[in-house]
């Protein structure tokens, strides 16, 4: 993942993203940028990090406002040798200092409006991205004009950690590998499989926690099959989404259930910016039938799908289920969308049972 960017500009990779704000860790470069570009980005934010402190084997919290560059500095850092531990800054206080004791990292970094929450860690090296702050270096002020080699490291090391939801008790924290992230995960899902795979031609548009392991997944997806363009949202507010998904309506969406619900509105619009979805894909939780509905008849396309997934920050995609505009409206029980779908094939075997008759 350390040279995601640099392997996909060497390979001429033209996909074009578009962002709805600027990046946290660029601030003043706009809202478009092209693979070399970012892969520019990467190698300048990792000779950054090395400035700082950070070294190989070192673990490096990210804590920060939602955006896409969650998993640039995770490149980053990986490019430097360390392992990132990416963290949702929506995390309550208390809970995101527990992790930050479980884990331990030699560096932290954050914006100066979080840095509080996290000085129970006291790393020894702490990195601000938007303004200077006591006790913290600010990124862009750390020295970027030696850069170092990408650090390589065995498929079976630590490359990245993510933290479950949560939603049972404090979220656990979980350890992927460059074999069962990239070679496992990553990889089944980078064939341009009919109907489902990515297309050259296709537009993407992500609207997703970028802090959570699926939008890192997407991240080595995307740059492996590499589309026309991408677009990025980092909040759910139709109005401010509109403007941007107009000049680049998406033919394939990736959002969160909650991201569906708020955005519905602009599937009812004239013109609306879902006219060319082809394929809608949600993870994380169930949607509501009316939210499928409404997606799925709002698009233009003849046959549009929704591939809804089921899984686990440890496992990845566990089952899956398709969903068709014929079903949606067919308004019966077998189309809901709480049913589990089917295991992965290949990678999985499924039981659904019941804890008080098992």
């Amino acid at each position: 993942m350390g040279t995601l960017f640099d392997e996909a500009a060497a390979s001429g990779a033209r996909t074009v993203f578009h962002l709805d704000r600027p990046l946290d860790i660029a601030p003043d470069a706009g809202t478009r940028w092209s693979v070399p570009e970012l892969a520019d980005l990467v190698r300048v934010t990792a000779t950054r990090l090395a400035a700082a402190g950070v070294r190989p084997g070192d673990r490096v919290a990210i804590v920060k406002d939602n955006h896409w560059d969650y998993d640039l500095l995770a490149c980053a850092a990986v490019r430097a040798g360390a392992v990132p531990a990416l963290l949702s800054a929506r995390l309550e206080p208390e809970t995101l200092r527990t992790l930050l004791e479980r884990l331990r990292p030699a560096a932290l970094v954050t914006t100066t409006a979080l840095l509080a929450h996290c000085r129970a860690a006291s790393p020894p090296v702490r990195v601000t991205l938007d303004a200077e702050a006591p006790g913290a270096v600010h990124l862009a002020a750390l020295d970027a004009g030696r850069p170092r080699p990408p650090v390589r490291r065995s498929d079976d090391d630590p490359l990245v950690i993510h933290h479950t939801s949560g939603t049972t008790g404090v979220p656990k924290l979980v350890v992927h590998s460059t074999r069962t992230l990239v070679h496992k995960l990553a990889r089944f899902e980078a064939v341009r499989y009919p109907g489902i795979g990515i297309r050259r031609d296709d537009v993407l548009l992500n609207a997703s926690a970028y802090a959570h392991g699926r939008a890192f997944c997407w991240t080595a997806v995307v740059l492996s099959t590499p589309p026309a363009e991408v677009v990025l949202l980092t909040g759910d507010d139709p109005d401010t989404a509109d403007p941007l998904l107009r000049i680049h309506p998406p033919t394939v969406v990736e959002a969160l259930p909650a991201t569906y619900v708020r955005m519905r509105p602009l599937t009812t619009r004239l013109d609306n910016p879902f006219r060319r979805v082809r394929l809608y894909v949600s993870t994380y939780d169930a949607v509501h039938p009316p939210v499928l509905r409404a997606y799925l008849t709002a698009t233009r396309h003849a046959r549009p799908v929704w591939l809804q997934g089921w899984g686990q920050t440890e496992t990845g995609p566990l089952t899956f289920r398709f969903h068709t505009r014929r079903a949606a409206l067919a308004r019966d029980t077998r189309s809901t969308a709480r049913r589990l779908g089917r295991p992965v094939p290949g990678r999985t075997r499924l039981r659904a049972v019941d804890p008080d008759t098992l």
